[in-house]
Order: structure tokens, then C-alpha cells, then sequence
């Protein structure tokens, strides 16, 4: 069996890391799966094939978009180009199944394998277009949201599979009629092994940064803007450095500027001595978060977040962090809250104050590490999506 595999990211970015490359993994331990064609979408610049980072099944084909500058004409010139390309290589790799991660990979996918018949699979599938309208970065009268609606309209239809990543989306799903039998359930799952508490990291990395040991030490990693809290954030950031006073030090690991995030701390009075701020490497997450105490993961919480499940939060949990998180995130607020792994909070100062006593609290429980890791082996296993692959590999549309 050969399976095309459509991302919707560069090879580089950190979102295929983390939500990609494990699941590829997976897929090349299963007998009957002979080829993995991995799909990368490279809009900026080209960046040498990369195949040995990837198991030996895997073969990398990065499709690029023009160098135009940014418009929406070249953005829907760009998203043919790659529908074009893909239904190329179904047609001469002989493809058998087609997995796409995220709806917008899903609708190359969708128009690509059009009237050929092969069986679709959509994981992380997520109500993307109407994420982007309440978090205000899409209009709905964009043609952007307005393409995407349709599209994520159609998937729903005609993909064989959609893998949500919270329960409550998928619920929210069968409530508005979709099959349940199309439906599985799989949040993007973290190795318990990379992403562990080590002793020995964090000494190194609080000698690094020059930390105390009796501060108590927040890490928060990400974008801010878009789809997560912005300047909230920094004003948040405050607020625990009023509360933790001398105790306060803050870790930042972002892909942004780091000078406009260092400005965003001064306008909100955060002495940026008690402040790291990096573009570190994916791969030094793991230590970074051994380092820390406790995390914050900031989503907007609006009517679409019941379809979130933040990445990090799974990272966060394997590496017994307590995290403070933002009210009705998919099910990951509602987990953190009955576990007693952190807290939720929501846009008003007074959570906040509460949250952070929680914080407290937890940090005093001899085991809270071990206790808090228990959630990452029981929400982001990775026998979750292998047993939902199996499943599929079984189907009847696959024979």
C-alpha cells in the first residue's frame, strides 16, 4: 500500500514537527504500508530534501508556491498549483489512501482525488474557517473563509474519515447529523520519552539562565496574536511577576520577533531581567520545559475553541507542568480541571489571582510531576491514533 501524506506546512516549521513527523512514524510500523509520499507545502524559500529525518518509508516531496508577493489572487493561484500536483502524483505513484492533516490539506486532498475514488482520510479535522472568523484574522465575507466553509462543508460529506482532536467537537458533530461510524477521536499525540521531567536539563538550564532555586518559573511557548492571547498575555505575564514578586522568572520559546516581544513586556512594567526570551530550536523544548515550573497555554476562547487541542498542552503535561489554561479549550480545560493539573482561566483579573494560588498549591505536592504525566499517557498516547489506523487499515473502502 502507498499512502500519500498532504501537510499543509514547510518541512521546517514546527507544526510539522510536532504534528506530522510522529504520526509517520506510526505509520511505517504497520506491514502492509509499503511507501509514505509526505507532501510539503514551502512558501518561502527552497530548502534542501530531508529524508533522513524521516523513517525510511517516507518520501519527501515539497511543492512550492510562487514568489509573488503576498496577495489573494496568488494565494488561490498557489492552492490550484498544488491540487494540480497532487492529482500528478496520484495518478503516477498509484496511490491507495490519502491522509490529510488539517482541513486545508484536506481540501487540496478533496479536489486532487476528485472522481478517482481513493479512500480520504482527514486527521487534526478542525472547524479551521470558523477559528480564524471568531479570532477576527478572517472576515466572513473573506473569500478565504468563505472557500474554506465550503470546502470543510464537503469533507464533512465525502471523506471516508475525520479525526477530530476533542471529544466535545466530535460530539458537536453527530449532534448536527454526521455519522458517527466516520467519526474518530485523536488529539495529536507526544513522545513520553522525548517530553519527560530531567533533573539533570533542568539544573543545566537554570544554571544557563542563571535562576534561582527558589524562583518559581513559568514557560510559556508558542505565537501570541491570531488564534492565542496577545497583548492579555503580557498583561497576564504581569500580573505573576506582582504575584510571585521576587520568585517571578518567565521563559518565552516563540517563533515571533524577539524584540517585539521584549517591548511587550516593558509596556506592561515586566522587569525583563527576570524574562528569557528565544527562537530556540524545536528540539530544545523538552529541556527548556524541564526547567520550568509551571506553563500557560493562552487560546482564545470563543465559540469554535470546543474543536481545540492545543499542542502543547500535551508537551506540557508529559513534563509534569501544572498549566494554566484558557476556559472551554476543546477538552483540555475541562481535563486540567478535574485532574487538579493546573488551572483555568478566563479574560478577568480575578481568575487570575485564584488560578495562580492553585499554581501554589500544586507545586507543593511532593509528586505533582508524576501525578500531572499521567494525563499525557492517558490523552496523548500514541496508542490512541495507531489503534484508530488500524481501524482504517481494515475498512472495507480499503479493499
Amino acid at each position: 500500500m502507498t499512502i500519500l501524506y498532504i501537510g499543509y506546512w514547510s518541512f521546517e516549521n514546527n507544526l510539522t514537527k510536532a504534528a506530522i513527523f510522529p504520526h509517520l512514524k506510526i505509520l511505517s510500523t504497520f506491514t502492509q504500508v509499503k511507501k509514505i509520499i509526505l507532501i510539503t507545502l514551502e512558501r518561502e524559500m527552497r530548502i534542501k530534501n530531508r529524508n533522513s529525518v524521516l523513517p525510511d518509508k517516507v518520501e519527501l516531496v515539497q511543492l512550492y508556491s510562487g514568489k509573488s508577493i503576498f496577495s489573494l489572487f496568488n494565494l488561490f493561484r498557489d492552492h490550484i498549483r498544488y491540487i494540480s500536483d497532487v492529482r500528478r502524483i496520484i495518478r503516477e505513484e498509484g496511490i491507495d489512501m490519502i491522509l490529510a492533516n488539517g482541513t486545508q490539506a484536506g481540501t487540496i486532498a478533496l479536489r486532487a482525488r476528485n472522481k478517482v475514488g481513493i479512500p480520504l482520510i482527514i486527521e487534526y479535522f478542525e472547524p479551521h474557517a470558523e477559528y480564524m472568523a471568531d479570532n477576527k484574522v478572517w472576515g466572513r465575507f473573506d473569500p478565504r473563509y468563505l472557500y474554506l466553509k465550503n470546502q470543510e462543508k464537503k469533507q464533512k460529506k465525502y471523506a471516508e474519515k475525520l479525526i477530530t482532536v476533542s471529544r466535545k467537537y466530535k460530539h458537536k458533530l453527530i449532534e448536527n447529523g454526521l455519522n458517527q461510524k466516520k467519526l474518530a477521536t485523536s488529539p495529536c499525540p507526544v513522545d513520553k520519552v522525548v517530553y519527560n521531567f530531567n533533573p539533570g536539563k533542568r539544573r543545566e538550564i537554570r544554571r544557563q539562565l542563571r535562576i534561582s532555586d527558589d524562583y518559581i518559573v513559568g514557560i510559556y511557548t508558542g505565537k501570541f496574536g491570531d488564534l492565542y492571547w496577545d497583548g492579555r498575555a503580557f498583561q497576564l505575564f504581569a500580573y505573576c511577576q506582582r504575584f510571585f514578586k521576587d520568585q517571578f522568572f518567565l521563559m518565552i520559546l516563540t517563533p515571533q520577533d524577539i524584540e517585539s516581544v521584549k517591548r511587550k513586556l516593558l509596556q506592561n512594567q515586566i522587569d525583563v531581567n527576570r524574562v528569557h526570551v528565544e527562537n530556540g530550536a524545536y528540539e530544545s523544548v523538552p529541556d527548556f520545559l524541564s526547567g520550568a515550573d509551571y506553563a500557560f497555554s493562552l487560546p482564545n476562547t470563543n465559540p469554535s475553541s470546543v474543536g481545540c487541542a492545543p499542542i502543547k498542552d500535551g508537551e506540557y503535561w508529559a513534563s509534569g507542568l501544572p498549566t494554566v489554561i484558557t476556559e472551554d479549550i476543546g477538552d483540555d480545560s475541562d481535563i486540567i480541571l478535574e485532574n487538579s493539573a493546573g488551572a483555568v482561566i478566563s479574560e478577568k483579573v480575578a481568575s487570575w489571582e485564584i488560578a495562580m494560588i492553585k499554581i501554589k498549591k500544586i507545586l507543593l505536592i511532593e509528586k505533582h510531576r508524576e501525578n500531572i504525566r499521567e494525563l499525557a499517557i492517558n490523552y496523548r498516547s500514541i496508542d490512541i491514533i495507531t489503534s484508530i489506523y488500524r481501524q482504517i487499515l481494515e475498512e472495507e473502502y480499503m479493499n
